[in-house]
């Protein structure tokens, strides 16, 4: 008879609260959310509007970047998606790609900083996330291959490059495109790599076909299926 009583009084008083415990824990909200803004350093859209070429314009360079993000923290964002490559160059210091001309004004001028460092420490002084990311399959038109030279992938890569019209492409389904990609991120701090924006051109023509080009599934037909990298640092 006690021991009725004692499973009684069990089911009666703790199992509702073993119950109420794990509703709080599956209804409660997540402790951490997102809320990123982009910052696209192509053509300058939204950074650097100076050129990094003496003393005071690295500066200056540096105050726009602070400025931003200044202004995402004061709007309550906690992640900055910091553009890292645009065409085959680059907005940190790599010995496989020559910096972004949007920098100096020339095609691998040293701006005197690493900007993607600086991106990052100045993300965590603020307490948030920077997620670097790069543009992976276009190279650019003619000119700009031309302008970057020697240090074009286009030269030092060919093999994995193919010509669609005016530009220049990396090949996705040439498994020594992944090599190279992920050669390019291996020199930063990486946490998360995500699949983010489509980013190759439409045929004109149905069926139009990129010469040698290989794929996966052995079309040779440009696919919207391509991708941003993206890389939590």
């Amino acid at each position: 008879m006690k021991q009725l009583l004692l499973t009684i009084l069990f089911s009666i008083l703790i199992l509702p609260l073993a119950a109420q415990s794990i509703g709080e824990t599956t209804n409660r909200p997540p402790k951490y959310e997102v809320r990123a803004a982009w910052v696209t350093a192509v053509y300058g859209l939204d950074w650097p509007r100076t050129r990094a070429t003496t003393p005071e314009g690295i500066r200056k360079q540096k105050a726009e970047l602070v400025e931003i993000l200044d202004r995402l923290k004061d709007a309550n964002f906690n992640t900055v998606l910091f553009q890292t490559r645009t065409r085959g160059d680059v907005l940190y210091r790599s010995k496989i790609e020559p910096f972004n001309s949007i920098l100096t004004g020339k095609t691998g001028g040293d701006p005197g900083y690493d900007p993607l460092a600086f991106a990052v420490e100045e993300c965590h002084k603020r307490g948030m996330e920077c997620h670097a990311w790069m543009v992976a399959i276009p190279l650019g038109n003619r000119k700009h291959v031309a302008n970057l030279g020697n240090t074009s992938v286009t030269k030092q890569k060919s093999a994995i490059c193919v010509p669609y019209k005016r530009e220049y492409f990396l090949n996705p389904g040439n498994p020594q495109t992944k090599e190279y990609l992920m050669s390019l991120v291996s020199i930063s701090i990486i946490c998360v790599i995500r699949r983010m924006l489509p980013v190759f051109p439409t045929p004109t023509i149905s069926g139009s076909t990129v010469k040698d080009a290989t794929f996966p599934n052995g079309a040779g037909i440009i696919s919207q299926k391509s991708s941003v990298i993206s890389i939590k640092v």
